[in-house]
């Protein structure tokens, strides 16, 4: 953007001084090259001209009217001379000048006109036997050719100014206009963003100021292209902020209800259980003993859970969760979480393999928090998936460290359960069961493998299965 300032910088300098140039070329072509420029009567062949148009008969001398008229209207003065000098015919000669020249002063005249305070011509020529001199003379200021009037001159003086002032006010005004009105829309997009308005101010017809009919980028608004394409790029993360801020604040919402309401139905029993157990109205035998201590033990450990994933997200997220890296099998890992799997309650409905093409693949990790996240991958798997879901762990060494696939061949997911599967507080609606989830179990896998230094992608589609794609590009064992 700099070097397009520069460079704009300079064309409209040199736009000023071409126009000038062209102002001043039309000012000298309508003052001088529409006008025919008057013959100079200080010149030989003006001289001449009026010795062809002069009569002279004994001593008597007449020329020709318009010759005089010219000469008038040039306020050139005019004498003839005969051969001793002396003058026999003057027009509008001045007092200065003298009637007879000596010999050599008509000389000293014309070549230092200082001395008579006019440029003076002579013509010499011989008419009937005698020798006749004509002599022309005018001031300084009017004797070269193509002489202009002092009001021709003051009046182009005055358009040469004045055209002037036009050029550089309406360049002056096209700069303004072509670098101002960008800033100007600038401030107005900056000051909506601070309102909290994510877009781009608009013109009177509803479309962005900086864009044409196209959609393209104006011509004015090119110069500030970086700036422009910066503040769109700004506009459209901050409204993806806030997007997804109200997304997060729902869904916030959302969990702190569904939560409540978890908590309030294990409290109910708890709460219950506890008045049965403090009355003496009712007498228990051992079974039903044993059945409410068994309930009230699974209802306390639901909302410890709770209690404990509320506290680890939110360590993960601030990185206060401390790691105890050791150098493990990561294929005896898997087994591990998969025989897990297979001693679950109903897990005899579902069918687990594991799948790896290395009998040991070895990474430094925290064998517990990395467990965790495996666990989670696989509980997902069967919590939200009908009962004959194949559910597989694939291990694959590759040249740059290794990755686990979790799939199954389940129900899949909608759009926005696969946007949304690792936020915080999203509990997703594909469960054929009313489970106790806390919404976290996700999110904490997702945080887990990323402190591990791995990356999750989900792979999903409506009835056509999960894929989870665990990625380590490091192998650090």
């Amino acid at each position: 953007m700099k070097g397009r300032l520069t460079r704009y910088f300079f064309l409209s300098l040199g736009g000023i001084f071409v126009c000038i140039f062209a102002w001043m070329s039309f000012l000298i072509y309508l003052f001088f090259g529409r006008q025919e420029i008057p013959e100079n009567p200080l010149t030989a062949n003006y001289l001449k001209k009026i010795a062809v148009k002069t009569q002279i008969n004994t001593q008597r001398v007449q020329i020709d009217s318009q010759i005089l008229t010219y000469l008038r209207q040039q306020q050139i003065w005019l004498q003839v001379l005969n051969e001793k000098g002396e003058e026999i015919y003057s027009f509008h000669r001045p007092t200065s000048i003298p009637r007879h020249y000596a010999p050599g002063q008509l000389v000293a005249y014309q070549n230092y006109p200082t001395e008579s305070g006019y440029h003076i011509s002579t013509w010499y020529e011989k008419v009937d036997g005698h020798i006749y001199t004509w002599v022309t003379g005018g001031a300084p200021a009017r004797s070269h050719k193509g002489y202009i009037p002092e009001s021709e001159q003051y009046q182009y003086t005055t358009y040469l100014v004045a055209g002037w002032i036009v050029i550089i006010l309406l360049i002056a005004t096209f700069s303004a206009f072509r670098l101002g009105n960008p800033l100007l829309h600038t401030w107005s997009w900056l000051q909506q963003l601070a309102d909290g308005d994510y877009s781009e101010p608009l013109d009177r017809k509803g479309r962005p100021r900086s864009l044409n009919r196209s959609g393209k980028i104006k011509l004015s608004y090119r110069i500030y292209r970086e700036v422009i394409d910066s503040l769109y790029k700004l506009t459209q993360t901050l409204k993806q902020n806030e997007q997804d801020r109200i997304r997060l604040e729902k869904t916030r919402e959302e969990w702190m209800t569904g939560v409540s309401h978890d908590l309030k139905t294990p409290l109910s029993t708890v709460k219950g259980y506890i008045e049965i157990l403090s009355t003496e109205k009712y007498e228990l035998d051992k079974h039903e003993l044993d059945f409410i201590l068994k309930t009230l033990g699974q209802r306390v450990k639901y909302m410890e859970e709770l209690i404990h994933d509320f506290n680890l997200t939110f360590r993960l997220k601030n990185n206060a969760l401390p790691l105890h890296k050791e150098k493990e099998n990561i294929v005896e890992l898997l087994r591990e979480s998969i025989i897990d799997c297979i001693n679950l309650p109903k897990a005899n409905e579902y069918e687990f393999d594991l799948d790896t093409n290395t009998k040991e693949l070895y990474d430094v990790i925290d064998r517990k928090w990395y467990k965790r996240a495996i666990d989670n991958l696989l509980g997902n798997a069967i919590k939200h998936n009908p009962p004959g879901t194949k559910i597989q762990a694939q291990l694959k060494q590759l040249d740059q460290g290794y990755e686990i696939v979790i799939r199954d061949n389940g129900k899949g997911m909608d759009h926005e359960t696969k946007v949304r599967l690792f936020e915080r507080y999203f509990r997703g609606t594909n469960s054929n069961q009313n489970s106790l989830g806390t919404g976290l179990g996700m999110t904490i896998a997702y945080q887990l493998i990323q402190v591990h230094g791995g990356r999750i992608h989900l792979h999903s589609n409506l009835n056509e299965g999960t894929k989870i794609v665990i990625q380590f590009t490091q192998n650090r064992g």
